[in-house]
């Protein structure tokens, strides 16, 4: 949307996304899942008022290839233990309206430990997870277009019970 020359905001065109998306699922051994994901997308804006000042083909934004890996393992004889880990990759992304300047590739790392079992006779678990393990540093675009920093390392705990 964009303010038109009578003080409106209206349309100025609309964006069309072409891409494929794959994933896979592997269960190589008990208790160990492993899922991996690839989209590639090809988001194009086709303008309906080039006059109104807006002239990309390609939208600011929308990150045109994704990589997800995750694995979970949490074997019967580890007795309630767990472990997973993830990493996800984002391909370098359009910045600017004039498509001039782009945000570099970012990578980050995730890893967390849990215990599950019953609390007075209710499911439990206890989950430490890290968050950007590696402590990569980077800037993503939100869904209001605005720059925000990547988060760097940070940890959770989280404790709960199914009453």
């Amino acid at each position: 949307m964009v303010r038109g020359l009578d003080l409106v905001w209206t349309s100025v065109g609309r964006i069309e996304n072409r891409g494929i998306e794959a994933s896979a699922t592997l269960r190589p051994a008990d208790g160990l899942k492993v899922v991996a994901g690839y989209v590639h997308n090809n988001p194009q804006v086709n303008l309906r008022a080039a006059r109104l000042g807006t002239t990309r083909e390609v939208p600011i934004g929308p990150v045109p290839s994704t990589v997800n890996v995750n694995a979970d393992v949490a074997p019967t004889r580890w007795r309630g233990w767990g472990a997973s880990v993830q990493w996800t990759w984002l391909s370098s992304r359009v910045e600017t309206d004039d498509g001039l300047y782009k945000l570099p590739p970012l990578s980050t790392l995730n890893a967390g430990v849990r215990y599950a079992r019953r609390c007075l006779a209710h499911p439990c678990s206890l989950r430490f997870d890290v968050a950007n393990l590696a402590d990569a540093s980077g800037l993503t675009i939100s869904p209001q277009y605005m720059l925000l920093s990547q988060l760097r390392r940070n940890y959770m705990l989280t404790a709960a019970i199914d009453f």
